[in-house]
């Protein structure tokens, strides 16, 4: 009797929360056939990287709302928001024109298939093997992608173009889900080979304070005597610029860092360059352009930033 009490209360629970799912789905149905054209535009074009939160507050507020929400989703997902630039938009809308141009089959958009969506989440494969007879005579074409080690399995059941995703096991399903949850990652890393933080103040006397912060786990070292010390050298360039072709002021320096294995143990995060600048400039906008480069392995990194002296 008291099992049957507990089975028919979970079984009310299960189907409580299951009216409550109905019912959120069904506004939000609502919400979204209500949407003005371009916005939901915007949410077809992000469908694979916006949150569920994400979704629900832009689904609940007024429209002129929705065009900050709009500016600040990219922008959060920016590596650089100093920068005019958003590396990771260029990246994700560059992989749908890439998966518009390679996937397209059938009247359909290449980026809304199943190999074109996890083009845009992945990136390319590392290796692609492609059977379009299938394993064997009998069989329908096949592709196979890899990243690493990480087999994605993809079957065109019918024979027309439509090749779906099929899941090798619930294992490989979550780590692609996983996969696309950290795009961002991968996009970093295909524009930026290491990164850096830096800020800048005006001081009363007439100098500016400049300090460049490097995660030390990017920096590249060249091992020597047998392993016991790690060294490179980190090479800094600043520029500014009156205007596009006018510089006004630049600045170089060369930083050693030679560091221990037991070092490495006690370092903190960064690694922080701090410099006293005489920089006298007159009143007006400028662009400030800082190059950083690895002497070790040559790998560089860039940024520019607009700036305004009073």
């Amino acid at each position: 009797m008291e099992k049957n009490r507990i089975k028919n209360r979970n079984i009310l629970i299960i189907s409580i929360g299951f009216i409550f799912f109905q019912i959120a789905c069904s506004q939000q149905y609502k919400l979204r056939k209500s949407l003005p054209h371009k916005d939901k535009e915007f949410l077809s074009l992000v469908r694979y990287i916006i949150t569920k939160q994400e979704k629900k507050i832009f689904l609940n507020i007024s429209d002129n709302e929705r065009e900050q929400f709009k500016i600040d989703f990219w922008k959060k997902r920016d590596p650089e928001p100093e920068t005019e630039r958003n590396i990771y938009k260029e990246a994700y809308l560059s992989r749908i024109e890439e998966s518009n141009r390679l996937f397209a089959s059938g009247g359909r958009h290449g980026w809304l298939s199943d190999r074109g969506r996890v083009y845009i989440m992945l990136g390319p494969p590392d290796n692609r093997q492609v059977y379009p007879m299938g394993y064997s005579f009998y069989e329908p074409p096949v592709e196979i992608w890899y990243y690493g080690y990480f087999p994605v399995l993809f079957v065109d059941k019918h024979r027309i173009g439509s090749y779906e995703l099929v899941p090798l096991s619930n294992y490989h399903m979550i780590e692609l889900t996983k996969a696309g949850m950290v795009l961002n990652q991968d996009v970093i890393k295909e524009k930026l080979i290491f990164d850096f933080k830096f800020k800048m103040d005006k001081l009363k006397n007439g100098k500016t304070k400049f300090q460049v912060s490097i995660p030390y786990e990017v920096i590249s070292f060249k091992a020597k005597d047998e392993g016991k010390k790690f060294q490179t050298s980190i090479n800094l360039f600043i520029e500014i610029f009156k205007t596009k072709n006018k510089r006004v002021w630049d600045f170089e320096k060369s930083y050693l860092i030679s560091i221990t294995k037991e070092d490495l143990e006690k370092l903190e995060k960064y690694y922080l360059i701090k410099e006293l600048l005489d920089i006298n400039l007159a009143p007006g906008n400028y662009t400030l352009k800082l190059k950083l480069e690895n002497s070790y392995d040559k790998k560089k990194v860039e940024k520019t930033l607009k700036m305004k002296i009073k």
